[in-house]
């Protein structure tokens, strides 16, 4: 029995690192929706890949950089609430104003918070 669960655990745990593989190949030829979800992966440690803000982080501005609105969102989440960067609000406005021209509602309505607050560290980084 013990042998038939380790044969079942290593079939399944190497399917799973292909899939993961498969998704940075996808994420990097360009799929942005596939880099958000590897950031995603990474930030939450969903699908046995263990949590790891920095790498989470990293596939958030990838997906960015290719203009996907949701992660450009998130970021701005992430510098406005200083989940585990450096607090920024100068930050989270640059990405929630991409967010928002990119067409989410969410990154529009933090963008024009933060310009109505003109938030110190926005009129500072300059």
């Amino acid at each position: 029995m013990f042998k038939i669960i380790l044969f079942v655990g290593l079939v399944f745990g190497v399917s799973y690192a292909d899939k993961i593989d498969d998704l940075k190949n996808s994420c990097d030829k360009g799929e942005a929706k596939t880099c958000r979800d590897l950031a995603y992966m990474y930030e939450e440690g969903r699908g046995k890949v263990y949590k790891n803000k920095y790498k989470a982080i990293k596939f958030y501005k990838e997906a960015c950089d290719k203009n996907d609105a949701t992660a450009c969102n998130r970021l701005g989440v992430i510098y406005r609430d200083g989940i585990n960067v450096k607090k920024s609000y100068f930050r989270a406005k640059k990405y929630f104003d991409k967010a928002c021209d990119l067409g989410n509602n969410m990154g529009c309505i933090w963008e024009r918070k933060i310009q109505k607050n003109k938030i110190k560290d926005i009129l500072d980084s300059k």
